[in-house]
């Protein structure tokens, strides 16, 4: 399975039949999927999420695997094939729940949850998302319309998931729990040195399901898969998070998405998107790092948001003065945004995913 994975170059990571199997084992854990019998494969079919889950688990289970064409295609294929689950990544659940909230608001007479079964077929009762942070305010949104929307974490050189939030097995905000076989600890980035719980770092991975490694490139294999004082091999993630005592891990962002100021301090993106995602005229926001003007080194924190469809342009100037100053009541001063754009849609990539690279590039010393 090709992936840009952790070093931003594209690789063939390399996985056996085993990692394979172990991986897509992991209903055996958690029994929550026991009512699947159809699912609509909305994902790329290259991708290790698509791929371990969409098809290998799902034709392991004997479940019906729709496939699905576009992104446009989604509802459409949804009222037609009525699956009852589906796995996604955020902007794609984003994106339903605003169809949902259309429709509920040109039909008066009928309930959000009767809504969602118009837009997302009558039997669709669990969502499962990864791929990104998932905002812990939509998944709120989705259990108020009856459906189930949960998280894992994993990459594809660990053959896919490695926790997973599961039906009652969760927290707010939280990735879930490690999968059978898995044990996953956060670590001083690039070190050995565990770190206390709740305390951020690197999350770290060892798991019979690792990659072999990445083919022809041993240089790059080597800075992913490393082997620690305990003898056992771990995946540095590259990924930034923490774990809290009862083993639930938060994922915070990757380590290059991090920005580190002229002083040192640390903003991670999702300590503002968390707060940003809270105002209701808000649809999608990313948080990227900006040069910093007044220093020769360091980086700042900038804004990037897509608005309610319904929020009459008259108001943008108001929501963004709103936005200032929610963030100064929520966040420290050191992570305070220096700049807000607001723009028609995310740019993404071809795993559905935002597109930050590009968002950092297209930031001009006008927008802050």
């Amino acid at each position: 399975i090709f992936t840009s994975g952790t070093t931003g170059v594209k690789k063939g990571v390399m996985l056996s039949t085993n990692a394979l199997v172990g991986n897509i084992m992991y209903k055996e854990y958690i029994n929550i999927f026991s009512e699947r019998t159809s699912t609509l494969s909305v994902l790329p079919m290259h991708h290790i999420y698509c791929f371990s889950g969409d098809y290998l688990k799902n034709l392991c289970d004997g479940v019906q695997v729709c496939l699905n064409g576009n992104l446009s295609d989604i509802v459409p294929n949804l009222q037609r094939f009525e699956p009852n689950a589906m796995r996604v990544v955020p902007m794609i659940a984003q994106h339903l729940l605003q169809r949902i909230k259309i429709t509920a608001a040109k039909n008066p007479d009928i309930t959000p949850a009767e809504a969602a079964k118009i837009v997302l077929g009558k039997n669709l009762n669990w969502i499962v998302s990864g791929g990104a942070y998932l905002d812990p305010l939509l998944v709120e949104e989705y259990d108020k319309l009856g459906i189930m929307l949960r998280q894992g974490y994993g990459m594809t050189e660990v053959a896919s998931a490695a926790t997973v939030a599961a039906g009652n097995v969760t927290k707010p905000g939280s990735v879930g729990i490690p999968m059978l076989n898995t044990v996953v600890s956060i670590f001083e980035p690039g070190t050995e040195t565990e770190l206390p719980i709740g305390e951020r770092g690197e999350i770290c991975i060892c798991t019979p399901t690792v990659m072999k490694g990445y083919y022809n490139k041993p240089e790059e294999t080597d800075m992913i898969l490393r082997r620690h004082a305990d003898g056992q091999i771990w995946a540095h993630t590259g990924d930034v998070g923490y774990m809290d005592e009862d083993g639930f891990v938060y994922l915070d962002s990757r380590i290059k998405r991090m920005i580190i100021r002229h002083d040192g301090f640390k903003v991670f993106p999702s300590m503002i998107e968390n707060v940003v995602s809270q105002h209701p005229a808000v649809h999608q926001c990313s948080v990227v790092g900006c040069a910093d003007k007044d220093h020769v080194q360091g980086r700042l924190p900038f804004v990037y948001l897509v608005l309610d469809p319904a929020v009459p342009a008259a108001k943008r100037k108001q929501i963004i003065k709103e936005l200032r100053q929610l963030c100064i009541e929520e966040l420290p001063e050191y992570v305070q945004p220096v700049g807000y754009k607001i723009i028609p849609e995310m740019p993404l990539t071809l795993a559905a995913k935002f597109d930050y690279r590009k968002l950092e590039e297209e930031i001009t010393p006008r927008d802050y």
